[in-house]
């Protein structure tokens, strides 16, 4: 006999009354058809194509697909900026290719930027499409980048490649930085993105973050 313990799974006909089960049997996993039904038509309403939904920890959790067009919400945004900005998980992207080939990337990194013309798929709450539709965002953390080491001249354009792609700066503002170190910057980014700017940029141009507010 396995040692694992029993997981009741009850589906009711109200919502109600899986609520009331919920709290007097809090190992239960309820769920209602009804209610969750209604949540993928409300989830509709933001999102332009709801695939499927599942719960998890009590709360709907969506898929969700984003057909993105020019003037969107999604436009022209890095990856950081709809995940950490929106609060949502982007599993998938569909864009071109230089050749104008349809490529799939599984699980978009953060420096990636979303074009019109791209599918974008993704797990998100109501809540978080919401958001979306409204382009109410989280705003990022406010951090002065410092920098005391000059690196070689071979190994600057990289440099400055890379810290375009993980910040919010055009090439020309990173370019400056580089070119006037010792010097500090300041930039808005989200803390996963901060952390993930010291781990890239550290055996070419260790820098230090410090937030501002």
């Amino acid at each position: 006999m396995s040692d694992r313990p029993f997981l009741p799974v009850v589906r009711t006909r109200s919502q109600s009354f899986s609520d009331n089960l919920a709290a007097m049997i809090p190992q239960a996993q309820t769920f209602c058809p009804y209610a969750l039904s209604a949540e993928a038509f409300a989830g509709a309403a933001f999102g332009e194509n709801i695939l499927g939904l599942f719960r998890l920890s009590g709360q709907t959790i969506l898929i969700t697909e984003y057909s993105v067009q020019t003037g969107d919400t999604l436009a022209y945004k890095q990856m950081a900026q709809v995940a950490y900005g929106y609060g949502v998980v982007p599993i998938l992207r569909e864009t071109k290719d230089p050749s104008g080939k349809i490529c799939a990337i599984l699980l978009p990194t953060d420096e990636q930027r979303l074009l019109p013309g791209d599918r974008l798929f993704l797990l998100s709450s109501i809540n978080g499409l919401r958001r979306i539709e409204r382009g109410e965002k989280t705003p990022p953390r406010h951090w002065r980048v410092t920098a005391d080491t000059r690196p070689s001249v071979a190994s600057s354009p990289s440099i400055i490649e890379r810290f375009t792609q993980l910040t919010n700066c055009n090439p020309e503002q990173a370019r400056q930085f580089i070119e006037q170190i010792p010097a500090a910057i300041d930039i808005e980014l989200y803390d996963y993105q901060a952390a993930r700017l010291i781990q890239a940029l550290q055996s070419q141009l260790p820098v230090r973050l410090s937030p501002i507010r």
